[in-house]
């Protein structure tokens, strides 16, 4: 089973409190959040399954699992009671009234590493159509789900096995992700998912991620045919003892190809141009001439460089970095049909918009400086779309006209929003602002963990809710009232 995130429904946003807090802020330069959410569902007959049976099994689940994983909600609880002096088991869970379709029942917070499992038994009830001889009839049905997230540390591999055997064993079926549809990715007219590139492709796209081997190619595409010789000038000198690295580099993963041009002594102009020496021989046995009248053998003949198709194609519009976009958000968790690339909306072309956890983020992707001129269309696709997470990627730098720029369209939207009289309202969404192509595992992984946490904290407070004691039954124990011995009779 994939330990990648899969998220769940989107549900009311609650009040962290102070332990979910610490739980999730722990060591965040190193903790990267992956959330997993799993659903296992039994329905509920008169004969075989009801709320006992189901707490029964949710028990034995919860003391096989504490076996091997530290148990936060019943540490807390036998803190809370040692603080008052009084027995763990005399205090009553206090819960908080859910206003929902389906009650949690129960629930444990287990810590592993760098893993957070949050365990949690739902009762609930669904509408099942039975169908009869003459008509189908509706029946209310009890529904039991145990629901399990796992927050992962990207660098961790944690093995789930034993735990997930235990609800298989207790539950009698298999835990099964749960994976919402991405609507509002559904809602962009004419949408079209996106391919996962080959390895091919994404081997070439790294490749010319390189700023000097990318400004070689790109030469070589708007040459007809750049002479090997003339190769080292089109990048930095400092880098010009790489060139023939770069140029086999470029060859290897079929971007460029080798040709052999016949330079005409008399004008300097390329007269033709063959795909190796030996074809001069034959064309020479044809009779083929050069325009000044010798033949082509004894011409010069230089190996040059031309773009293939495969080369082009990647260099075109920039695919290439498309590509490591694309390969970069699946690689952090997004599923594929939840990202676009490369299409047009609203007259407006989008390089990449993805939804991730219920959220929407735009892309904006850029192989040259991001300067004034490419703020101003970037703000008229965030009017448009409104993201909740705008993005620029440069390979080069923001200029400072586009952050000047950016700083005060936001104070401007800010004043006009106070002026209006919404105060309280959010304000527009901070741009994320990603400079060079090796900073975007790391942008991309803080991006994601920022989702992540906003979606997983209701659910870890609301889990945690149970650790809340009820104060009546703290007081009753406390005072010896229906203790043995000091009960008031």
């Amino acid at each position: 089973m994939s330990r990648l995130w899969r998220p769940l429904a989107v549900g009311q946003a609650l009040r962290l409190s102070q332990l979910a807090k610490d739980l999730l802020a722990q060591n965040p330069a190193k903790r990267q959040l992956l959330w997993q959410s799993t659903d296992c569902a039994t329905n509920a007959d008169e004969d075989r399954q009801d709320r006992r049976l189901s707490r029964r099994r949710y028990s034995r689940l919860v003391k096989t699992a504490s076996i091997n994983l530290s148990t936060y909600c019943a540490t807390l609880g036998r803190a809370r009671a040692e603080l008052f002096g009084v027995p763990s088991e005399d205090v009553e869970r206090q819960t908080e009234r859910r206003y929902s379709s389906e009650e949690m029942l129960d629930a444990e917070v287990y810590g592993k590493g760098g893993t957070l499992i949050i365990v949690q038994l739902f009762e609930g009830v669904q509408r099942k159509t039975v169908r009869g001889e003459e008509k189908a009839e509706t029946r209310l049905e009890t529904v039991y789900n145990l629901r399990v997230h796992y927050a992962i540390s990207s660098s961790d591999t944690p093995d789930f096995g034993d735990l997930e055997s235990a609800i298989e064993s207790l539950w009698g079926c298999s835990l099964k992700e749960v994976s919402p549809r991405a609507l509002r990715i559904r809602e962009l007219e004419n949408s079209i998912m996106p391919v996962l590139p080959t390895e091919q492709e994404l081997q070439a796209a790294h490749l010319l991620s390189d700023r000097s081997t990318r400004t070689l190619a790109v030469a070589i595409k708007a040459s007809s045919g750049l002479l090997l010789g003339d190769a080292p000038k089109q990048i930095p000198p400092k880098e010009r003892g790489r060139i023939d690295d770069i140029t086999q580099a470029l060859i290897s993963e079929g971007i460029v190809e080798t040709e052999v041009v016949v330079v005409c002594s008399k004008t300097g102009s390329q007269v033709n141009r063959v795909p190796a020496m030996a074809v001069i021989a034959m064309l020479d046995e044809s009779g083929l001439k050069c325009s000044c009248g010798r033949q082509l053998s004894k011409e010069k003949a230089e190996e040059a460089l031309t773009i293939t198709e495969f080369g082009r194609a990647l260099l075109d519009g920039n695919r290439w970095l498309s590509l490591i976009a694309l390969r970069s958000l699946v690689g952090i968790g997004v599923p594929i049909d939840n990202i676009r690339m490369e299409q047009r909306y609203s007259g407006e072309e989008v390089d990449c918009i993805a939804e991730v956890g219920g959220k929407l983020v735009l892309f904006e992707l850029k192989d040259k400086e991001f300067n004034l001129g490419h703020a101003y269309s970037f703000g008229a696709k965030l009017a448009i779309f409104q993201p909740d997470y705008p993005v620029i990627l440069t390979t080069e730098k923001i200029g400072k006209d586009a952050l000047d720029h950016f700083a005060l369209t936001k104070s401007s939207a800010t004043e006009r929003r106070a002026l209006r009289g919404f105060r309280n309202a959010d304000s527009p969404p901070e741009i994320i602002f990603i400079e060079g192509l090796s900073s975007l595992p790391e942008a991309l992984e803080n991006l994601y963990s920022e989702i992540v946490t906003l979606r997983l904290a209701p659910v870890l407070h609301e889990a945690l809710t149970l650790t809340n004691a009820n104060s009546a039954s703290i007081l009753r124990s406390w005072a010896g009232i229906g203790r043995e011995g000091k009960g008031v009779q």
